[in-house]
C-alpha cells in the first residue's frame, strides 16, 4: 500500500534538441503548400496529381508535428543566444520545454482541429456573407421569364405589376431558337439543347461590340468561376431543329452571364450573325421560337408576392396555350421556365445559413471536447506543481514569480496550437479560393473567424489560469495556516 501510495516521479522528459528537424518541419509545410497551390491553379497535369491531396495531408501532419515536438528545444536555442536573457529566464525557459514535451500530443491534435475548424467554419460564413454579390452576378435580373412564341398576354402580367406596388425598371426582351446543338469528338456526336441568338440582339442587351460574322457560331459560358479555354475539340457545329439543321464554323467562346441562370437547361448560349438567325427563323417551326422577358424592379426584394402570382399566371397560360399533346412535346413547352432573384437568394440563404449552423454547432462540441482535453491535462499536473512549488519557495522564488512561470507554461499549451492552426487555415483558405470571384470575401471574413476563435481560447485561458493558480498556491497558504 505505501508503494502504491508513493507520489509518482516528478522528472520530466526533456525534448531533444534538434533546429534541423525543425527547418525540415517548415520545408515540408511549405512544400505541402505549394504543392496544393499548383494542383489548384492547374499547374500538374500530369497522372499522379489525384495524389497530391494525400501528399499534402501527410506532408501537413508531419510537419506539424515536428514543429511542436521541437518547439522546446527551438526556444531554449534562441534563448542560448543571448547568455544575459537566458539565465534570467532559465526557470521559465525549462518548465515551458517540458511542458510542451509533456503535452505535445494534446497541442498537435489541438492545432489540427484549429485548422479544420477555421477552414470549415470560414468556408460556410464566407458563402452566407458573400451571397450578395453572388446573387448580383448570377441572377443580373430580378425575374426571367420565357414566352414562347409570344404567346402570353402582356397586359395581364403588366396589371399584376401594378397590383403588387413595385416600380419597373427594366424590361428588356431576347429573342431566341431552341436549337439542338451537335457537335463532334471523333467518331462520337454529342447533344445538347441550348438557346441560339443573334449577335445583334446581344449587342442591344449588353451594349457590347460583337460581330460573330456570317456562317459562324460562338457561344456564351456562364461558368465564371473556370478559367477561359481557347483550345476546343470540335471546329463545326450543327443546329438541329427537328430534322432541320444547319451548319456553322466554330469560332470560340465569351464569358459572361447574359441572363439568370437555370432560365434554360445548359449554362451555354449560342450566338450567330443576325442574317443567319433571321433564315433559321424563316425556316423553322414556330414552336422553336421563344422569348426572354427580364424585368428588373426598384427593389427586388419585395418581389415575393409578384413572383408566386406571376407563377401561377404562366402556369395557367401555359396549360392553356399547350393542352394538345402535340404541343407538349415541342421544344417552346420544355423551355417554358422562369425564374427569380428572390427565390433564388431564399433558397441558397437557407442551404448557406443550416450549413454555417451545423458546421459551427461540430466545431463548438469539437472545441470544448479539445478544451477539456487541455484542462484535464493540466490538471493531473497539478500534485506535481505543488511539490515544485514548495521546493522552489524554499530556495528564495516569490509567488509573483511562480505565477509568472505557470502563465507562461499556459499560454504556449493555449496559443500555440491557435497560431499555428490560424496560420496554415488562413494560408489554405487563400489557396483553395484562388483565383475565384470570392477570394477577397473568404480572406476577410477567415479573419473574423480567427479573431473571434482567438477571443474564446483567450478567455478559457484566463479562467484556467485563475484556476490553476488558486489550486497551486492558495494550497500552501492553506497547509500554511
Amino acid at each position: 500500500m505505501k508503494q502504491w501510495k508513493k507520489p509518482e516521479s516528478t522528472t520530466m522528459p526533456k525534448p531533444t534538441s534538434s533546429i534541423v528537424l525543425s527547418i525540415l518541419a517548415v520545408l515540408m509545410l511549405l512544400f505541402a503548400h505549394i504543392n496544393l497551390y499548383n494542383y489548384i491553379a492547374g499547374v500538374r497535369s500530369d497522372n499522379n496529381s489525384g495524389l497530391t491531396p494525400v501528399v499534402f495531408v501527410v506532408c501537413c501532419f508531419v510537419g506539424i508535428y515536428l514543429i511542436i515536438s521541437r518547439l522546446g528545444a527551438v526556444i531554449l536555442h534562441l534563448f542560448k543566444g543571448s547568455k544575459k536573457n537566458y539565465y534570467n529566464n532559465i526557470l521559465t525557459i525549462t518548465e515551458i520545454r517540458n511542458k510542451v514535451n509533456q503535452n505535445k500530443k494534446v497541442i498537435f491534435s489541438s492545432t489540427i482541429l484549429c485548422i479544420v475548424l477555421i477552414f470549415f467554419v470560414s468556408a460556410a460564413y464566407s458563402i452566407l456573407a458573400g451571397l450578395p454579390r453572388v446573387i448580383e452576378t448570377e441572377q443580373p435580373y430580378h425575374i426571367v421569364y420565357v414566352d414562347p412564341n409570344k404567346r402570353l398576354d402582356m397586359s395581364k402580367i403588366d396589371r399584376l405589376i401594378k397590383g403588387n406596388n413595385l416600380k419597373q425598371a427594366v424590361h428588356k426582351k431576347l429573342d431566341f431558337l431552341y436549337a439542338s446543338r451537335i457537335v463532334s469528338f471523333g467518331e462520337t456526336e454529342t447533344s445538347t439543347e441550348m438557346a441560339v441568338i443573334s449577335d445583334e440582339q446581344y449587342r442591344g442587351v449588353t451594349g457590347k461590340s460583337l460581330d460573330v460574322g456570317k456562317g459562324s457560331i460562338m457561344q456564351i459560358n456562364s461558368d465564371l468561376a473556370s478559367e477561359a479555354n481557347n483550345q476546343f475539340p470540335y471546329d463545326t457545329v450543327k443546329l438541329d431543329f427537328g430534322g432541320k439543321s444547319y451548319d456553322f464554323r466554330f469560332v470560340g467562346e465569351e464569358r459572361t452571364i447574359l441572363i439568370n441562370l437555370k432560365v434554360q437547361p445548359s449554362r451555354f448560349m449560342l450566338i450567330v450573325d443576325a442574317d443567319d438567325f433571321n433564315e433559321m427563323k424563316d425556316n423553322v417551326d414556330e414552336r422553336y421560337f421563344g422569348t426572354f422577358n427580364m424585368l428588373n424592379f426598384d427593389d427586388w426584394k419585395r418581389t415575393g408576392p409578384l413572383v408566386a402570382e406571376l407563377k401561377r399566371q404562366l402556369e395557367d397560360e401555359k396549360n392553356k396555350d399547350f393542352s394538345t399533346s402535340e404541343n407538349k412535346d415541342s421544344a417552346a413547352y420544355s423551355a417554358f421556365k422562369m425564374v427569380s432573384r428572390i427565390e433564388y437568394y431564399v433558397s441558397v440563404k437557407r442551404e448557406s445559413s443550416m450549413r454555417l449552423f451545423i458546421v459551427s454547432f461540430i466545431g463548438i462540441l469539437f472545441l470544448i471536447c479539445t478544451s477539456c482535453v487541455i484542462y484535464f491535462k493540466l490538471i493531473t499536473d497539478i500534485e506535481q506543481l505543488r511539490i515544485k512549488y514548495k521546493k522552489l519557495k524554499k530556495i528564495g522564488i516569490t509567488e509573483s514569480e511562480f505565477r509568472k512561470v505557470i502563465s507562461n507554461e499556459l499560454k504556449v499549451v493555449f496559443f500555440t496550437p491557435v497560431l499555428l492552426g490560424a496560420f496554415l487555415g488562413y494560408i489554405l483558405i487563400r489557396i483553395a479560393t484562388l483565383n475565384t470571384r470570392m477570394e477577397e470575401v473568404f480572406a476577410v471574413n477567415t479573419l473574423v473567424v480567427i479573431f473571434v476563435f482567438f477571443l474564446f481560447q483567450l478567455i478559457y485561458y484566463i479562467i484556467t489560469q485563475k484556476r490553476y493558480n488558486r489550486e497551486i498556491i492558495k494550497f500552501h497558504l492553506k497547509a500554511k495556516n
